[in-house]
């Protein structure tokens, strides 16, 4: 399952990727006149501090390592400082090292317990535990104690360099930037257990998106994260403020969802106290700053963890510090769009640069940043906000090469229709002339998929399919009006590929969509079919995607299901429907085609052609395809046809990464390949789509972009129309 929705896709890839689970055994040190010096010396270049655990002699032997020992990392402690004697305190007294708790929320859940493994599971309550503290000694830290069943006595915040009789110093279970080990994550789960016996009975949400935009004292500011707010409150989710309620209730609320969804930061850290499996989405404020820590947190938490690239600043931008924009961008389209098959851009994220320009100015515009600015690149600014302006870069994803694409065609009366992707437009070619015109162009620029699937002719109306749009697409051809019919309800990406026309009216196949639905352009009214989980011994094991390239025959609809040896038959007339099995189960059907009373199954991604009658139940495989043909592998797999076109006897298959085409005579049964256009990029195929006109078949080109006229018989070329 896809989790990166990503500007820096490899950078994040590798992050996500590596191994940070330790199998080394945690060791436990004994030292004699062991001392404990507070964090004290501030590197500004590093970050680190000095000071920590020393044995008897001063050697260093414990502190807080963030990275790979001896790497300490900012807010790490991984030396120790020169002190006499005399500066010390002595104590008569044994005593855990407990590590060192920094005053920061995210960075005191993320590592700060890392020791504490230990006091859980051996039974020392004589022996008080020394912490060290960084920043200032927040009056949180107790509530995570109570919770730890450690009481308030037992604790001792170090404020001077102190001489022990003796210090226990347990290893550290995590270092953030590299590696954990299994007692990590022994503190949250027995915190988890006893918030849950606390606030046992208390009903408790599923769904919540975390925030804390109203927190005064927050070190970020990320503007516009209410358009977020919004979205995930419209679909289920509760808007949570953590720090408002008490600790028990904030760690059971989290343990107890099943979705939760936050800003990458702090509050993402919240993933150690959630259970296996909770689905948990990451929304990023910058796009380049990778966060290895969160990467080990997921990986230690095993949560479902989905990563979005929200961040559509205009200027430098730090995650940690500052004022960030966060927004709609490409890559948050495209997750919303696999997980909940919805768009939702209003517009809103253009408004919101007034308040970040200002909020952005008032932080840089302080003393202590400009140096800073001294530092920025004027033209990049004036690049990055003139990008903005002309709709954000991260919003639109217009390569400076795109090509036009069509990925279905329709033609009738010397027409061709087609919906041209890259322009968001429904145009038609006039095949005397070669004229283009557009008849249709959608106020939304761009998507990063499909925004409409199949074209359909019913009466006077041009029907689109919405693969993954939120309305059906009606124009009409007479009037030139154009209305756009919503949806039911919100459906996943990969809505409706495919349809056909039947007695003025359009029916949908669900591709990803479990369902069939009827479209009347008279009306615009939507009704649903056919739902396709009720179906008896219909083999879900390869879904989604579900219905292939579906045919008429007589008043029913025949709908192969994608990689399987299944196809689905429903009446137009009653809608009854029956799940036939055709051929063996790798026969991995995804085109029907009618003729002569019979059915034509062409594979997606598997097995041979077949004929089929649905009458009797009859069927015939042809073993294989001509000699002088080949498929591509494409990611590992072989990609077999793109679209199947009838001309009268003949069927033309347009096979995905091939010089050739494959003309079947349904007649005889015959295959042979004629040649196409030279392939020049096998990871593209040579024909994206097709369609038979009055007098010649037509084929969308994907080498050259053009729509090639073929002699339906032989295939010659008989006229390229560019597009």
């Amino acid at each position: 399952m896809k989790r990166l929705y990503v500007r820096e896709t490899e950078a994040w890839s590798h992050a996500c990727e590596q191994n940070r689970l330790s199998d080394r055994v945690l060791q436990v040190t004994e030292l004699a006149g062991g001392i404990i010096l507070p964090p004290e010396h501030w590197n500004p270049q590093t970050g680190e501090f000095q000071g920590g655990v020393c044995d008897r002699n001063f050697n260093f032997v414990a502190g807080l390592l963030r990275g790979k020992p001896p790497q300490a990392g900012f807010y790490g402690v991984g030396s120790a400082y020169p002190i006499t004697e005399e500066e010390l305190t002595y104590a008569d007294e044994e005593v855990i090292f407990g590590g060192i708790l920094i005053g920061h929320f995210g960075h005191f859940i993320l590592e700060c317990l890392g020791r504490l493994w230990y006091v859980l599971t051996r039974d020392e309550p004589c022996k008080r535990i020394a912490f060290l503290t960084e920043l200032e000694t927040c009056s949180w830290f107790w509530s995570f104690f109570d919770l730890l069943s450690i009481p308030k006595e037992r604790i001792l915040l170090l404020k001077s360099p102190t001489r022990f009789k003796s210090v226990t110093v347990p290893e550290e279970s995590v270092h953030s930037w590299y590696k954990y080990s299994k007692e990590y994550l022994f503190p949250y789960r027995f915190m988890v257990e006893q918030a849950q016996k606390r606030m046992a009975g208390k009903s408790l949400w599923k769904k919540i998106f975390l925030t804390r935009r109203n927190l005064e004292n927050s070190q970020t500011k990320c503007v516009n994260e209410e358009y977020f707010c919004k979205f995930f409150s419209a679909h289920g989710f509760i808007v949570v403020e953590l720090e408002t309620l008490p600790l028990p209730e904030q760690i059971a609320m989290v343990s107890q969802a099943d979705e939760i969804a936050a800003v990458m930061g702090s509050l993402t850290h919240w993933a150690l106290f959630c259970k296996p499996g909770t689905k948990f989405t990451m929304l990023t404020r910058t796009s380049n700053d990778i966060l290895g820590s969160q990467c080990l947190i997921n990986a230690a938490s095993q949560v479902d963890w989905y990563i979005v690239d929200t961040a559509m600043n205009l200027f430098y931008a730090n995650r940690a510090v500052g004022v960030c924009l966060i927004g709609p961008t490409i890559w948050w389209q495209e997750y919303v769009r696999d997980n909940y098959g919805v768009w939702q851009d209003d517009g809103s994220w253009q408004r919101v640069y007034h308040e970040y320009l200002r909020e952005w100015t008032d932080y840089m515009l302080q003393p202590h940043k400009w140096e800073d600015i001294r530092k920025l690149d004027a033209l990049s600014l004036l690049t990055r906000i003139n990008k903005a302006l002309h709709q954000n870069e991260m919003t639109v994803d217009r390569g400076s090469n795109m090509q036009p694409t069509a990925r279905f065609l329709l033609a009738e009366e010397g027409r061709a229709y087609f919906w041209l992707e890259d322009e968001c437009s429904l145009q038609c070619l006039d095949l005397n002339s070669g004229e283009v015109t557009v008849l249709y162009q959608s106020s939304v620029q761009e998507f990063p998929v499909p925004l409409y699937g199949c074209l359909v002719k019913a009466g006077t109306h041009l029907v689109l399919t919405p693969e993954n749009g939120n309305n059906i697409l009606d124009y009409d051809v007479i009037t030139g009006q154009v209305l756009e019919t919503a949806l039911p309800q919100p459906l996943p990406r990969g809505n409706f590929r495919y349809a056909l026309s039947y007695q003025g009216k359009v029916f949908m196949t669900g591709y990803q969509a479990e369902r069939i639905i009827c479209y009347n352009p008279l009306n615009q009214e939507v009704c649903t079919v056919l739902e396709l989980p009720r179906l008896q011994n219909l083999d879900y094991s390869q879904h989604p995607p579900l219905g292939g390239k579906p045919c008429l025959l007589a008043d029913k609809l025949y709908v192969p299901i994608l990689n399987t040896n299944q196809v689905v038959e429903l009446s137009l007339t009653n809608h009854s429907c029956i799940v036939h099995q055709v051929g063996a189960k790798e026969a991995a059907y995804g085109f029907a085609i009618a003729y002569a009373d019979n059915i034509w199954l062409a594979p997606s991604q598997g097995g041979p052609m077949a004929v089929w009658n649905p009458p009797t139940g009859v069927m015939q495989v042809f073993a294989g395809f001509p000699q002088d043909f080949s498929f591509r592998k494409v990611d590992g797999r072989i990609r077999f046809f793109t679209d199947a076109i009838p001309c009268g006897p003949y069927l033309w298959l347009l096979p995905w990464g091939a010089n050739q085409i494959l003309r079947l005579d349904m007649e005889s049964g015959s295959m042979a390949a004629v040649p196409a256009e030279a392939q020049k990029n096998p990871q593209e195929p040579c024909a994206y789509c097709g369609c038979a006109s009055e007098d010649a078949l037509l084929i969308w080109s994907g080498v050259d972009k053009k729509i090639h006229s073929l002699d339906k018989i032989t295939g010659r070329e008989l006229v390229a129309y560019k597009i």
